[in-house]
């Protein structure tokens, strides 16, 4: 089961093997791959041309020109549905992140403080690593909630620096 949105236009489609229904209603098309991305549909007797513009996998939109108008389509899957009808509306929720140490080294400054809002790729501290310094940057967009070195520290790899 699939729900289609173009729009302010939703349907549900479904697919049996072969045979696509849409709302209640049977598609009864015949459709054929002329080249890659481009298709030949012939429905209800008529002739149509469809090519694929671009499919957003991530997203799920897929854009296409049907007859030389082109569409953008939002597709929701069945585990989509599920967690719309649960009320998790948003797919790209951020995890929280913390941020470790890519190498052993020497922490020189630490530019940010608790509760500080960041952006992400703001600079979060300065690491020394085999006399070179090494920016760290925010993951992501948010709040620093606790940094656990201090300036002049050592710190080995994958050790703790800030959670987000």
């Amino acid at each position: 089961m699939y729900k289609i949105n173009l729009g302010a236009t939703s349907i549900n489609v479904a697919k049996s093997q072969e045979l696509f229904i849409a709302g209640s209603q049977l598609v009864d098309w015949d459709m054929r791959r002329i080249k890659e991305k481009h298709y030949h549909i012939l429905h209800r007797n008529r002739s149509h041309n469809l090519e694929i513009i671009d499919w957003n996998k991530k997203e799920k939109v897929l854009t296409l020109k049907l007859d030389g108008k082109i569409a953008t389509l939002q597709i929701q899957d069945t585990q989509d549905l599920l967690l719309e009808k649960l009320g998790i509306h948003n797919k790209q929720t951020t995890l929280p992140a913390n941020v470790k140490a890519p190498m052993p080294g020497l922490i020189l400054s630490i530019p940010v403080s608790v509760g500080q809002s960041v952006k992400k790729g703001d600079t979060l501290l300065i690491l020394e690593a085999m006399k070179m310094e090494n920016t760290l940057k925010a993951p992501q967009d948010g709040t620093v909630k606790a940094i656990a070195v201090q300036t002049g520290q050592s710190v080995e790899k994958n050790q703790l620096l800030i959670q987000f």
